[in-house]
């Protein structure tokens, strides 16, 4: 019997990237994000969080549609230790506000449908 290896997924990401930096790694639409250009944004993300003051533990929330920008904060985050609460975009004004509060979210990330109804 094999047994399998598992990882965390920032670092098989960043073992991606020096392997295969071009190979496609998000995919939405008529656009892409390599491995290697996807790194580098989880690592700028990632750094960002950080200057602003967030530290290991910590959480943020996301609420938006599925993009390559919602999966490379998600992944940043993670790569910067902080907590992702994933909010549904299709929850009621009152039920995100609440959700924040319970996650403790210190940031809150939206794309710009989002905007307009908050």
């Amino acid at each position: 019997m094999l047994e399998q290896e598992f990882g965390i997924i920032t670092d098989l990401i960043r073992l991606h990237a020096s392997q295969a930096p071009q190979r496609s790694a998000l995919i939405q639409d008529h656009r892409s994000l390599d491995y290697g250009s996807l790194d580098l944004l989880m690592d700028r993300i990632a750094a960002a969080l950080q200057r602003d003051g967030l530290q290991a533990g910590d959480a943020i929330a996301i609420c938006a549609g599925m993009s390559i920008e919602y999966a490379a904060v998600f992944l940043g985050a993670l790569r910067a230790g902080v907590v992702v609460a994933p909010l549904a975009p299709g929850a009621t004004p009152e039920s995100l506000v609440k959700m924040i509060s319970d996650a403790q979210a210190r940031i809150l990330f939206m794309d710009a449908a989002m905007a307009t109804v908050i």
